[in-house]
């Protein structure tokens, strides 16, 4: 039984893509393939990649926000306060927390430990 479950994951991963791996490209989520496509062999990041970075701090104001939805970046990515990047953002994702108002608003934090 052991063997069948290999062998069966095994061809099914040999013909076709995975359904997860497809669920992500239709979210147009990205994610790295085990293998660089064929036609994408021969650019490197900088021929591919803007020269330009368009990074969002993680507390950050309106106008760093309106910046990158006017750019034709697709992604950006996240700076914390020291400067280092903990994560990445999707436009698409940008766009819908401004969509949904889910905003980050410190006068809501209490500062009482109780």
């Amino acid at each position: 039984m052991v063997a069948c479950v290999f062998i069966s994951r095994g061809l099914t991963e040999m013909i076709s893509r995975s359904t997860y791996n497809c669920e992500l490209r239709q979210q147009q989520y990205p994610y790295l393939q085990r293998e660089v496509p064929t036609a994408s062999q021969k650019f490197t990041a900088g021929d591919i990649m803007s020269k330009q970075l368009i990074a969002i701090p993680s507390i950050s104001d309106m106008a760093s926000i309106k910046k990158a939805l006017n750019s034709d970046h697709q992604a950006f990515p996240v700076l914390n306060t020291a400067g280092h990047i903990i994560g990445l953002l999707p436009k698409v994702v940008l766009n819908e927390l401004l969509k949904q108002k889910l905003f980050y608003d410190s006068s809501q934090l209490s500062t009482s430990f109780s």
